[in-house]
């Protein structure tokens, strides 16, 4: 490995098979920085969290941050909601990840695709739309 570099490692605990090339990481002022993440930090084996000097604890996103997360993901989406349905749907989704959010987004965004893939048939609507119905 060539230094100065860096490296990271997302969910760590998924593949053992990288804690090898771990061994002797950050001796000899290599200039190597190494990065791991992972959500289950208690999974880890002991050896493998020793080679690390630091630990920065993330926690999951606070009530604030999660609105934002759903205003952030539905992006220019048309919507009805309101400051009140987002703060709703923050404090129904605590202990959720950023990733469980955008998951969560995906799902509703798609369900109009769900919804015309099932249907047998369709009508027009005032606006002149064809609707699934």
């Amino acid at each position: 490995m060539q230094s100065p570099t860096s490296v990271c490692y997302p969910e760590i605990e998924t593949n053992p098979s990288w804690y090898p090339f771990f061994k002797g990481v950050g001796n000899n002022n290599q200039k190597v920085l190494v990065l791991a993440a992972t959500n289950t930090p208690y999974a880890l084996d002991q050896a493998i969290r020793r080679r690390f000097d630091k630990r920065i604890y993330i926690p999951l996103p606070d009530l604030k941050a999660r609105q934002y997360m759903f205003k952030v993901h539905l992006g220019d989406t048309p919507h009805n909601l309101t400051e009140s349905d987002f703060e709703h749907l923050a404090r129904k989704t605590e202990g959720f990840s950023g990733s469980d959010i955008v998951v969560c987004v995906n799902d509703v965004l798609f369900e109009p695709v769900r919804k015309t893939q099932d249907a047998m048939f369709f009508m027009k609507n005032s606006n002149d739309m064809w609707i699934p119905c």
